[in-house]
């Protein structure tokens, strides 16, 4: 099995796939930056979640697990934030993460992350009492 993942490696580079030749199969230590700074960069377009409704609060799936699906959701509030550029924030992390999946060869759980149930409490987005879901 992993003589026929170094092949599809070696004819994907050959091809010119979007695989770097370079890094294929390898993460370096300017993956982990990059998912920093695009991180920061999501956190700081994420304002205090205000909220005087709950239609003001929104998740958003944070992260690429190599299974499927994110690692977690973020909460933020329609009030405060900037929605589309926090979605085209997330989607650089995500994309970022999934391609360092697919070059390492990464693993994980395969637990279904559950997006949580949202509640606007004492004017702030918060998790609804009672209930679950992973967020940041």
């Amino acid at each position: 099995m992993r003589r026929l993942a170094v092949k599809g490696l070696i004819l994907g580079c050959a091809a010119g796939l979007k695989i770097s030749c370079k890094t294929a199969g390898r993460s370096d230590g300017n993956d982990a930056r990059r998912l920093g700074e695009l991180r920061e960069e999501l956190q700081a377009l994420v304002q205090p979640p205000s909220c005087s409704a709950v239609t003001q609060c929104r998740v958003i799936p944070v992260g690429a697990k190599p299974c499927g699906g994110p690692w977690s959701y973020q909460i933020y509030s329609t009030a405060t934030s900037d929605s589309a550029a926090l979605a085209r924030a997330v989607a650089r992390y995500n994309a970022l993460e999934a391609d360092i999946n697919r070059r390492t060869g990464r693993a994980s759980d395969c637990t279904f992350v559950t997006p949580p149930v949202l509640g606007c409490l004492s004017g702030r987005c918060g998790v609804a009492s009672g209930t679950t879901g992973t967020i940041r």
